[in-house]
Order: structure tokens, then sequence, then C-alpha cells
């Protein structure tokens, strides 16, 4: 796992955690073949050949695992620093020119959201900063990126001078919410996938 508050943009292997169970790997593997030769009989064997259907059984067992195990090493890409929470609120941003957009935070932490605004086009230099409000606290933010999803706009903001009230407001929403308030993240990847695309 990657270390808490480490930002990396890019996966990687990690190798001093994983020789050891690389290294337990290719003994079994070795020894699997091994016995493959034995009950083949292209090696001959000193000891019954039940003996080692028994230890074939268990070498494919072990290499099953210690080949997920290898997993478990990969780091994925960490591009923030805190983790995030899904929290569906419906939010008014106003902008520089003093109009006012709806729009809706997808996912939040202490130091910016990910937002839908309810609009269908929108010049991308008329919202460098802006405040968005929420249960009557405003919350000065400023955009890091922005892009169009069919109709709507998608931003990613970082917090900026936030008031005392406004940060007590946003952990009270994210790190302070009990967790059966929250809602967990679903994904649909299936195991195969898992594996070609680490490989």
């Amino acid at each position: 796992m990657t270390r808490k508050g480490v930002n990396s943009d890019a996966s990687y292997y990690n190798w001093g955690t994983s020789w050891p169970i690389i290294f337990l790997l290719i003994l079994s593997a070795i020894s699997f073949i091994r016995g493959l030769a034995f009950v083949t009989h292209y090696w001959e064997s000193s000891v019954p050949i039940e003996s080692i259907y028994i230890n074939l059984y268990w070498l494919l067992y072990n290499l099953v695992g210690l080949i997920l195990a290898t997993y478990v090493s990969n780091e994925r890409p960490r591009l923030r620093q805190s983790e995030r929470f899904s929290a569906p609120q419906h939010i008014r941003v106003t902008l520089p020119d003093d109009d006012t957009v709806s729009g809706t935070i997808l996912d939040w932490n202490e130091s910016g959201a990910r937002i839908q605004l309810e609009m269908q086009e929108m010049n991308s230099t008329n919202l460098g900063t802006g405040v968005m409000v929420i249960n009557h606290v405003d919350i000065n933010f400023k955009k890091v990126w922005q892009k169009k999803d069919n109709n709507r706009v998608l931003i990613g903001v970082t917090f900026d001078n936030l008031s005392d009230k406004a940060y007590a407001y946003i952990l009270s929403q994210t790190y302070a919410k009990s967790s059966y308030c929250l809602t967990e993240q679903q994904y649909n990847n299936r195991i195969w996938y898992l594996f070609v695309i680490w490989w």
C-alpha cells in the first residue's frame, strides 16, 4: 500500500517487499516441475508416486496463493494526499462576476473537492476562484482543473482561506461523519481484468 500523505502519479512495483514471496514462488515452481517429472516417469523417483501426488497438490495450492500475494506489492497511483469522501450534496457557486450556478459536490476532503456544475457552456477563463455555499456556509476555492461532461461541467478545486466555520463544517461532513452515513464506492472490476491490467 502507498504510504499515507505520499503522492505518486504512476504505478510501480515494490520489489523491496515482494522479493521473499517471489523467491518462494520460484522454489515452489521448480519443485512442482520436478514433481511432474517424477509422476510422468521422466525422472526415476526413489519414493512412492502416491506421496508425490499429495505434494503436487499442495505445491499447486501454494503456487496460486503466492501468485496472488505478488499482486500486493503493486502500488497504485496516489494523486491526492487525503482520501476523498462521497458527498452528493447540492451547492450554490458564486462566480467572480457575481453570477451564481447550482451544482453538486461529488466527493471532497479537507483540502479540495470535485464539483459538477449545472450549466451547458462555461468559458474556461471565467472561473479561477469562487465561493460555494452549502447549508449557509461559505467555502472559498481555487479551480485546479475543468472539463465538460455532457451538458455539465466538472471542476476540481482546492479550498482557499477557509474560515473556522467552513473548516469545521467540512470535517463534520467527512472525517467526523458516522460510518453508517458514508456510502462505500462500488467497483465492478472482474478478477481476470485485474490480472490482465496488472501485467
